[in-house]
């Protein structure tokens, strides 16, 4: 089973105590305590890059795989404002990651999705797209079993277990 991490740990590395080495501060959510960890100790979920609706389960891991090597490198160039293409690239796809992919993202968007599948459904069937309804549903529509409630849309938000988060 793998450990993925929502923060990348190049990331996390920028936490990183000049008086801990290798270590950074950070504070346990649970509980609140402070403890100094690795980079490689924190943030992370079993098989939390795991997404088993993409054709290739472990996409994202891949996808991550291309730019978390050049993650510090772009955000010097970003820091020192002499960006170039592959600087903005990077940031970029790691910020696109952080807003759709990360547990946090998905708990927060679940809500825009189910809109936004329900919206589509409904536009569906106003172009005739699905057959009518079966008697067992005594004849209403899918729009108005989803406005009265009768269905829902639900997305699962693939809700984790959070370790910690860097204080800096």
């Amino acid at each position: 089973m793998a450990l993925d991490h929502y923060v990348s740990q190049v990331h996390l590395k920028r936490f990183y105590s000049p008086s801990l080495d290798e270590l950074m501060h950070a504070t346990r959510k649970s509980d609140l305590k402070t403890f100094t960890p690795r980079s490689n100790d924190v943030c992370r979920t079993d098989e939390g890059n795991t997404n088993d609706f993409l054709s290739e389960p472990r996409a994202i891991e891949e996808f991550l795989k291309t730019i978390e090597g050049k993650y510090n490198a772009a955000v010097t160039l970003l820091e020192t404002g002499k960006p170039n293409n592959e600087a903005i690239y990077v940031v970029a796809d790691f910020l696109s990651y952080l807003l759709t992919c990360t547990p946090a993202a998905m708990r927060m968007n679940a809500n825009l999705v189910e809109e936004h599948i329900e919206a589509m459904a409904k536009a569906a069937e106003a172009k005739a797209a699905f057959e009518p309804p079966p008697s067992e549903l005594a004849g209403d529509s899918l729009t108005e079993l989803l406005d009265r409630g009768g269905i829902k849309v639900v997305v699962d938000r693939k809700v984790h277990k959070q370790s910690a988060l860097p204080r800096s």
